[in-house]
């Protein structure tokens, strides 16, 4: 049985006993699984039946509910799909903890094989990229009312120029005041504001301010 073979309510019952269970041989009870998941002990008492009769979880009258072999690789094939998709939104996108963790437990079970792969790809790329190891942000992902010194500007001198004629350089402090999707970004750059173009700003690299 496979990870693709579960609804997703199944995937994140198996999801929610890995989680809970401190090692193979724990397991936890079902009313930790139902406060886990929200939901009320004869729903989790229906879901959990089902894994049983499929050979995933294993519990004895009143006692904890068990991963099997099978159900303990799968709940941990949903738990790393989680983990990666939260972090890919809150360290890369900068989304904030809260709406990632309810992102990611939506996400993780549309994404196919191929793209979930793809996506690992992707971050451990940024992991071995040393440009991207400089400590600074695309000027596109900071929120409203951050701010920092902008340490690079990626694509060529071009950009640079038209930055400049902006008063934006190397070296200047940046405040964000404005970064709606598909508007220009508004910047407090030393005095002066300035609205900047989406596809421009993205090359600006700031170096946060903690």
């Amino acid at each position: 049985m496979n990870l693709t073979d579960l609804t997703d309510t199944q995937q994140n019952y198996l999801e929610a006993v890995f989680m809970l269970s401190e090692n193979e041989s724990s397991g936890t009870h079902l009313v930790d699984i139902a406060n886990k998941l929200g939901v009320r002990p004869p729903s989790a008492t229906e879901v959990i039946a089902r894994l049983k009769d499929m050979g995933l979880v294993t519990q004895e009258r009143r006692d904890k509910i068990l991963l099997t072999k099978t159900g303990r690789k799968i709940g941990g094939q949903v738990t790393a799909r989680h983990n990666t998709i939260r972090d890919f939104l809150t360290n890369v996108l900068r989304v904030p903890n809260d709406v990632a963790e309810n992102n990611a437990c939506k996400i993780e079970h549309a994404l196919d094989t191929t793209t979930y792969g793809r996506l690992c790809d992707f971050l451990d790329h940024l992991d071995q990229d040393k440009i991207e190891k400089d400590n600074t942000i695309p000027l596109t992902l900071m929120n409203k009312g951050e701010s920092g010194i902008l340490k690079r500007i990626s694509g060529g001198a071009e950009k640079s120029r038209r930055l400049a004629a902006m008063g934006v350089r190397i070296g200047s402090k940046i405040r964000l005041l404005q970064n709606n999707h598909n508007a220009p970004v508004l910047i407090k750059a030393g005095e002066s504001r300035v609205a900047i173009g989406r596809g421009l700003a993205t090359s600006l690299h700031i170096f946060e301010n903690e």
